[in-house]
């Protein structure tokens, strides 16, 4: 049976990520040919305008609760394993995304669907979600309270990163899970160094990692993304090339060209489509898509 998805991006009700959700509903548009829905949490207040301009513009979105407030730890992420579970679609698998991503070129979602096994999720590979000497003891103590065992975890080839593709019949029983595993996650980090260090704030990803391990699931692991980390010079000259090498562009890390926290309040979302970098980098290509986005938006 062919494979169905809905590409989806979880955001909060707030002006940064409406700006980075107006960016990525118009490079997966323009990109790949699908419009994205667009879960916002943070039903309370009026819906940014950021929001209100892609509904406008025929795109998505849906709202559902704000997470961020649970336990001793405000933790954003938690609002990711939301989105997961209760986006409503019909779609066979479900394709979830952070809003500080676009598309360099089409990606076949599909093939990805098709190839997973029946228990398993896709991730995208990144280098520094291992277990390692510095979070060896956050880890064990997560382990020992959900019964993992620690040196599977070491053994088997996880990392965590989005874009998750995640079939629809597996996404409550996971969400669930990785729901526990993920604040067991923000308590060792607790524990261990007192609050929300480097460890707690990659909870949500190590998190489905542990819901992976505790369910018995396993991973296909993707090479979809590339990062921003350094400000890699970047090819997307399909004509000469064949396409990039990576199809996507995560921008969460911040450059000495482009830091996507810079524009995150106030009026920063109606500045931001101004922003510059040098071409042929990875910040270069996020701000041409930006440039691009302010035309199609008529900002």
């Amino acid at each position: 049976m062919t494979s169905t998805l809905d590409i989806v991006v979880s955001a909060e009700n707030l002006d940064g990520h409406a700006w980075q959700s107006m960016l990525f509903h118009h490079s997966c548009r323009t990109r790949t040919g699908h419009t994205p829905i667009v879960v916002v949490h943070g039903d309370e207040d009026e819906l940014a305008e950021g929001f209100k301009m892609i509904e406008a513009d025929g795109g998505r979105v849906q709202r559902r609760a704000n997470f961020r407030h649970r336990g001793r730890l405000i933790y954003p992420p938690r609002n990711q394993m939301r989105t997961a579970q209760l986006v409503a679609t019909d779609a066979s698998h479900l394709v979830l995304c952070d809003p500080d991503m676009i598309f360099l070129a089409p990606v076949d979602f599909g093939a990805v669907a098709d190839a997973l096994a029946s228990q398993q999720v896709s991730m995208d590979r990144i280098s520094h979600l291992q277990v390692n000497d510095d979070n060896r003891e956050f880890l064990r103590r997560v382990c020992d309270r959900g019964g993992i065992d620690l040196d599977a975890l070491e053994a088997v080839a996880m990392n965590g990163a989005p874009p998750h593709v995640i079939p629809r019949r597996l996404r409550q029983r996971l969400c669930h899970e990785w729901d526990i595993q993920l604040e067991r996650c923000l308590e060792a980090s607790w524990e261990v160094r007192g609050g929300a260090d480097e460890h707690g704030w990659v909870s949500s990803m190590w998190g489905l990692v542990l819901a992976l391990h505790s369910l018995r699931y396993s991973a296909l692991l993707t090479d979809l993304c590339v990062h921003t980390f350094g400000d890699p010079a970047l090819s997307v000259d399909q004509a000469s090339t064949g396409g990039p090498p990576f199809p996507m562009l995560h921008y969460s890390y911040a450059t000495e060209a482009f830091d996507k926290r810079d524009w995150e309040h106030g009026d920063a979302w109606r500045r931001v489509w101004a922003a510059t970098a040098t071409s042929g980098t990875a910040s270069g290509e996020v701000c041409a898509q930006l440039a691009e986005a302010a035309r199609h938006f008529d900002i």
